[in-house]
């Protein structure tokens, strides 16, 4: 997704990012609604999947949409109903990795 299209910007980190528990790739940027995910295994744009990683110390489970796929490169997720407390924390780790990337 070009960054005219994101609800707001994206920041870089490195997370092992697991799908239905099972090691699929790598987070390599993330912003407060969404992430993407470097990885081999692609999926169809609309699929629902259950996403683990650790954080700024935090773990996630989250539940996101498939928004974009590169084939053999990645896809880009949104973050789907998110409980108010996981949303706070994901937030705060955002703004930290922010800070610090600048």
């Amino acid at each position: 997704m070009s960054p005219e299209h994101r609800a707001s910007g994206r920041a870089p980190l490195s997370t092992v990012i697991s799908v239905n528990h099972i090691q699929c790739g790598e987070g390599i940027d993330i912003s407060d609604d969404g992430m993407y995910i470097y990885s081999r295994r692609s999926f169809l744009e609309g699929t629902i999947l259950e996403i683990n990683f650790e954080l700024g110390g935090k773990h996630f489970d989250l539940s996101v949409k498939v928004s974009h796929v590169q084939p053999g490169v990645g896809f880009g997720v949104t973050f789907m109903d998110i409980e108010p407390e996981a949303l706070e924390a994901l937030h705060e780790v955002v703004a930290r990795i922010r800070k610090e990337s600048c």
